[in-house]
């Protein structure tokens, strides 16, 4: 399976989509402006992923929590800034979760090549070993200069759509965070026979809602030869994903399960 089918078929349906619409587009600048709007979506989406994850494992971080304030107003910058600062936190818990090798340098290859690409055009001076920090900054600038001030030309987007394209494709194909895990929307929580039901839609079938329906058992609580109903003893506690500002990546909320836990 293609990298292009995997997304289309196994990732997030928010990136999903954006994807599609990459894939449908024809214009050289609207291509460029969206291939953008992907990978600004996509940070966020990580970004969100990694504070419900920092919170998941107890994990704090001064970084991290100087940072996050900056949600009520952030700039692409400011989600890349703080992405960055939540894939050094969790490499203890998560070493993958932004990748798996944050020194390796990129020569001769598809992200080397986009890095370099939106550089020359954004006119910013690269290092000569090019590192997954310096791709990520280098299209924060390209959007900054040429898509938020809206002076990409038809002939600059013509050269930089391709590379763009073909790097951003790698990056998305080497995210584990987003295919290995699931996103759920949970429609209908049912206590039954010493565990909970779950029924809702899984949102990690590429373009598709297809139904999930999955069980989770606390094992604090008796077996069902003993308990038939919820004890009034349980109680909950709900850790929201999202900053407390509305933002434009979804409305909905992303409730994590540990991988053993997903029955659907």
């Amino acid at each position: 399976m293609s990298t292009g089918e995997n997304i289309r078929l196994c990732y997030p349906l928010p990136i999903a989509k954006l994807y599609e619409a990459v894939q449908l587009e024809s214009e050289p600048r609207q291509r460029v402006r969206k291939l953008i709007d992907l990978y600004e979506r996509t940070s966020q989406y990580l970004v969100l992923v990694g504070l419900a994850s920092c919170a998941h494992y107890g994990v704090s971080d001064p970084k991290v929590e100087t940072l996050r304030p900056g949600l009520e107003r952030p700039s692409l910058g400011h989600w890349i800034e703080l992405l960055k600062a939540l894939s050094r936190a969790l490499r203890p818990h998560d070493p993958a979760f932004l990748t798996a090798e944050p020194r390796h340098v990129y020569k001769d290859d598809v992200i080397s090549a986009a890095a370099q690409a939106v550089a020359r055009i954004a006119n910013v001076r690269l290092p000569k070993r090019i590192m997954m920090h310096h791709f990520l900054d280098a299209l924060v600038e390209f959007r900054n200069k040429k898509i938020g001030h809206g002076v990409l030309s038809s002939f600059e987007a013509r050269q930089v759509s391709t590379p763009l394209e073909k790097g951003l494709a790698q990056w998305l194909g080497g995210l584990s965070t987003l295919h290995e895990r699931r996103l759920l929307h949970v429609a209908r929580v049912e206590w039954q026979a010493g565990r909970f039901l779950c029924t809702g839609t899984n949102l990690n079938a590429g373009t598709s809602l297809t139904p999930a329906r999955w069980s989770a058992m606390i094992p604090s609580i008796p077996t069902a030869s003993t308990c038939t109903s919820l004890p009034e003893t349980i109680s909950f506690r709900y850790t929201p994903s999202l900053p407390t500002t509305a933002t434009p990546i979804c409305c909905m909320s992303i409730v994590s399960f540990p991988p053993r836990a997903n029955r659907y």
